[in-house]
């Protein structure tokens, strides 16, 4: 799958590092690597529940799709990654807009579910 340039949009990513645990509480506590940009297929979904041929997708905020060269580029994690879609973040812990929540592969493209924080 390729995607038309004029379609893409300017994202910040930054990904998960190293993971120490809180002496008190024993929770894990996630580094972050520096934000880097990135210009992706980034949209918002449909706004209901639709089947796809990777199963149901259901309350995302925002849908990334890219191809699996661009995907392996980005290197995002479920859970662990942050983007930063409406701001420019000065450093891994700024404020960020959104979570990566689900990844789903197919033959063509990886498709990236994204929630609000």
């Amino acid at each position: 799958m390729r995607s038309l340039e004029r379609n893409k949009r300017t994202i910040w990513f930054s990904n998960a590092n190293g993971v120490t645990q809180d002496p008190d509480t024993g929770n894990d506590i996630y580094g972050y690597t520096e934000p880097k940009q990135s210009k992706v297929n980034i949209g918002a979904p449909t706004g209901y529940a639709s089947g796809t041929e990777n199963g149901v997708w259901l309350s995302y905020n925002y849908v990334i799709i890219v191809s699996h060269e661009e995907f392996a580029k980005l290197n995002l994690v479920e859970g662990k990654s942050r983007i930063w879609f409406h701001d420019v973040p000065n450093n891994a812990r700024d404020n960020f807009d959104l979570t990566v929540d689900l990844i789903a592969d197919s033959l063509n493209e990886v498709r990236i579910g994204l929630k609000r924080r």
